[in-house]
């Protein structure tokens, strides 16, 4: 960072409420795992406050940003899927991670300047679709080119 902060806007912060060893399944869990999830859910919490602090130090007007580019939960794929899509059934655990995270971030704002759920569409923790958008079924949706950017912001489109 003391070399290089001049020139980035962000940082690629990655963070996966996963235990790779044993992922365990997204729905068929005890409360043991239930609770292991969520306490590796706060661990988002010192992750950042490391990160800020490495970054403050360097860049003590927090120009450049850090950018939780990946994070969510990650359980085994569920039976009878293929196992290269890595689809996983969401259940309220994973909703309670996703607002705790973005709770985290929110306490943060000072120096998260984006997080991205990892895998928005159908894989991981995700919005789950039952193929219709592919036969225009879901045309009254908004479409990110559809919103409106904020001033001095760009909008993505696509």
């Amino acid at each position: 960072m003391r070399e290089t902060a001049p020139m980035i806007h962000g940082l690629s912060l990655h963070y996966y409420t996963v235990d790779w060893a044993n992922k365990g399944s997204a729905t068929g869990f005890t409360e043991k795992e239930w609770f292991k999830v969520l306490k590796k859910t706060l661990f988002m919490d010192e992750l950042i406050k490391r990160h800020a602090t490495i970054m403050d130090k360097y860049d003590p007007n927090r120009r450049v940003g850090l950018m939780v580019d990946e994070w969510g939960t990650w359980y085994d794929v569920e039976p009878g899927t293929n196992p290269g899509f890595l689809y996983q059934q969401n259940s309220l655990r994973d909703a309670l991670v996703a607002g705790i995270n973005l709770n985290i971030f929110n306490q943060h704002c000072g120096r998260v300047r984006m997080a991205n759920i990892a895998q928005t569409i159908n894989v991981l923790q995700a919005v789950v679709s039952d193929g219709r958008w592919q036969d225009g079924a879901d045309a009254h949706l908004p479409r990110l080119r559809d919103v409106q950017s904020a001033p001095g912001r760009h909008a993505a489109a696509f």
